[in-house]
């Protein structure tokens, strides 16, 4: 039994064979560099791009600075402070390819009263007021407008309800101020419009302390005439013929 068990592994191993071994690998053949292959890495970065260069204005330093010396010459009576133009940075100020020429007009350094510029390609000139409007005007657009605004101060400061507060106030030695405040905003105005309406130019008065203003009234004044029509004191608005300047004078009863 032995010797029949023996016999059959032996018939059994014939019949399934070996596995054949794993055949040897192919080397690769490796290829040398062409003799004028560079012998360092490419850099494929790009290079640093060309900076366009900075536009040259036209109209140069010596000529801007004669063109706002001359317009600040035309505005300063409008102004009516002792002002000065500082002297200019160094330079214009270019932004997408225009050039332009500023001045700043001053009471003192921390007192900017407005801004003159001269274009660096034509010349022209304009004057922003520092008024909170961010308006860019030429000289003789605002000398026009300053115009119409003091014809509506003087038209209040004439006015018996202001002169008898301003006569109070200068004699408790305090300062009475009558100044512009706002241009008319709505374009659409009939031939009389509301009180209550964006129509009509305004005029702040009040009195200056040492530390701030206190407010009397803001009077409203028809555009073209003059008129003061109206005005508003610690309350509403109402027509200037039953305005008080007793406090609270034109609060609802």
């Amino acid at each position: 039994m032995r010797d029949g068990r023996w016999l059959i592994a032996v018939l059994l191993a014939a019949s399934c064979g070996t596995p054949p071994a794993t055949p040897p690998p192919v080397p690769v053949p490796v290829l040398a560099p062409p003799s004028n292959a560079p012998t360092s890495p490419v850099s494929t970065a790009s290079a640093e791009p060309v900076k366009p260069a900075e536009p040259s204005p036209r109209v140069g330093a010596a000529a801007a600075r004669e063109a706002a010396e001359a317009a600040f010459r035309r505005v300063l009576p409008a102004i009516g402070m002792k002002v000065q133009v500082e002297a200019s940075d160094g330079g214009p100020t270019c932004l997408g390819g225009e050039c332009v020429w500023k001045w700043r007009v001053v009471f003192d350094p921390d007192s900017v009263i407005g801004t003159i510029e001269v274009d660096g390609d034509t010349g022209a000139v304009t004057y922003q007021p520092n008024d909170g409007r961010s308006e860019r005007l030429t000289v003789d657009a605002f000398l026009a407008r300053d115009a119409v605004h003091k014809k509506a101060i003087e038209s209040v400061a004439a006015l018996p309800v202001v002169k008898a507060y301003c006569k109070r106030v200068v004699a408790q030695k305090l300062g009475c101020i009558v100044s512009y405040e706002e241009d008319p905003s709505d374009d659409a105005c009939g031939a009389s419009p509301p009180l209550e309406s964006s129509c009509w130019m305004t005029v702040y008065v009040g009195e200056a302390h040492e530390t701030h203003a206190s407010r009397f009234a803001t009077f409203l004044v028809a555009p073209g005439t003059f008129r003061v029509v109206g005005a508003s004191g610690f309350c509403t608005i109402v027509p200037l013929a039953t305005f008080s300047a007793r406090p609270n004078g034109d609060c609802p009863k």
